[in-house]
C-alpha cells in the first residue's frame, strides 16, 4: 500500500512539473510574440531640441573687414560696393589734408524711386594727421557730440542743383585717423518737371539705414 501511494506521488510530482514547464513555455511563448509583434511597429524618433537664434537677430547681408587698420562693419543686399571711390583722396580741413578711401558703399536711387533722392554713400577714410586734427571740428563742420569712441561732425554743400550733406564720424587707433563718412546726396525738386511725379525723398529713412550700417562698426 505504501509502496502504491509512493508511486501515485511520484506521478503528482510529474505531472505538476510537465505543468510548471508548459507554463514557462507559454510565457516565454508570449514574451517573443510580444517582442515580435514591437519590433514590427513604425518608431517615432523624438526630435533633439536646440537651440535656434531668432531670425530677426541674425544680421543679413555683406562684412566688410580691413585687417590692416582692424575695422569691419555689415552691410545689407541693399547697398553695392562702390569702386568709384576705392583709393581715392578726400581733401578735407583747414589745410587740406588727403584722406585716402579705404572701401566705399554706396545706397542707390532704387531705395527711394520717384524722389528726389539720388544716392546714400558711406566711406571709410584713413586720414595722416594728428590726434587733435582727427578729433577737431574742420571748416564747414559743426561739431555733433560723440558716439561712443566717435567725435561726430556735420557738414553741408549744394550746388547746380544738388544737395550733398554729410555726417562724419572720427576716432583715433594705433595711431591713425579713421573717418567714415556717412553721404546722402539729392536733387532740387524745381529741377524735375510736374509731370514725372518727383516727390520729396524720405530723409529720416535714408538716415536709418545708413545708421544701420554705422552702429555694425568695429574697431
Amino acid at each position: 500500500m505504501a509502496f502504491y501511494f509512493g508511486i501515485l506521488v511520484s506521478m503528482d510530482n510529474q505531472h505538476t512539473n510537465i505543468i510548471t514547464v508548459k507554463k514557462v513555455l507559454v510565457l516565454f511563448g508570449l514574451v517573443l510574440l510580444a517582442f515580435a509583434l514591437w519590433s514590427l511597429m513604425p518608431k517615432t524618433t523624438v526630435p533633439v531640441t536646440t537651440e535656434q537664434v531668432p531670425e530677426s537677430q541674425v544680421l543679413p547681408g555683406t562684412t566688410y573687414i580691413n585687417e590692416e587698420y582692424g575695422i569691419s562693419f555689415r552691410y545689407s543686399d541693399l547697398f553695392t560696393v562702390n569702386t568709384a571711390n576705392e583709393g581715392t583722396y578726400l581733401s578735407w580741413g583747414s589745410e587740406a589734408i588727403a584722406a585716402k578711401s579705404l572701401v566705399s558703399i554706396r545706397l542707390p536711387k532704387s531705395f527711394q524711386p520717384q524722389t528726389n533722392f539720388s544716392e546714400g554713400v558711406i566711406t571709410v577714410y584713413i586720414a595722416p594727421v594728428s590726434a587733435d586734427t582727427c578729433l577737431t571740428p574742420q571748416v564747414g563742420e559743426m561739431a555733433a557730440g560723440t558716439q561712443g569712441e566717435w567725435s561726430v561732425f556735420t557738414t553741408g554743400d549744394a550746388g547746380a542743383g544738388n544737395y550733398y550733406e554729410s555726417t562724419n564720424y572720427r576716432t583715433v587707433k594705433n595711431g591713425s585717423c579713421i573717418m567714415i563718412e556717412s553721404l546722402i546726396h539729392s536733387t532740387s525738386l524745381g529741377a524735375y518737371d510736374p509731370s514725372q511725379g518727383i516727390v520729396a525723398f524720405d530723409k529720416d529713412a535714408v538716415n536709418a539705414k545708413l545708421a544701420e550700417v554705422i552702429a555694425t562698426v568695429e574697431l
